[in-house]
């Protein structure tokens, strides 16, 4: 599969956390759309392309709030949650996030990262940009 399109959108900077430098979708093949990737800059400033996930929660029974799913107790009310209800860290990682979408080996995550990260630089490159959005139909 190759990219044929891909869409960079550069968010309005933020004070409080300027890691998060752009927003990514991707079209493969005319075919298959991807969406919500992002574009984060390390603190050793090196950029990598984190993959869309969805955030678990437990929700508590007795009072509805919602707890990472490596709680032990709920955060309202104090009750304790079960190894039933908690889900182990595994691949999810400490904040309970999980990848919905990812490269499966290093060598493919470098071919997922060097267009999008390319064309990204590219951008700084050409334009004095501070936010918007571009689009890249690629052959």
């Amino acid at each position: 599969m190759r990219f044929t399109e891909i869409s960079i959108m550069i968010p309005v900077p933020n004070p409080h956390d300027d890691r998060l430098k752009a927003y990514v979708n991707v079209v493969l093949d005319r075919r298959l759309a991807i969406r919500d990737m992002k574009i984060i800059q390390k603190p050793t400033g090196e950029l990598f392309l984190a993959m869309p996930s969805r955030k678990h929660e437990l929700v508590c029974e007795r009072c509805h709030r919602k707890s990472l799913p490596c709680s032990n107790f709920c955060g309202g009310c104090g009750i304790p949650f079960s190894d039933e209800e908690r889900m182990p860290y595994g691949p999810r990682g400490r904040d309970g996030h999980s990848d919905i979408v990812f490269p499966v080996d290093h060598d493919a995550r470098a071919e997922w990262e060097a267009p999008i990260l390319s064309f990204y630089q590219c951008l700084h490159r050409r334009h004095d940009i501070a936010y918007g959005a571009w689009s890249r139909t690629c052959p």
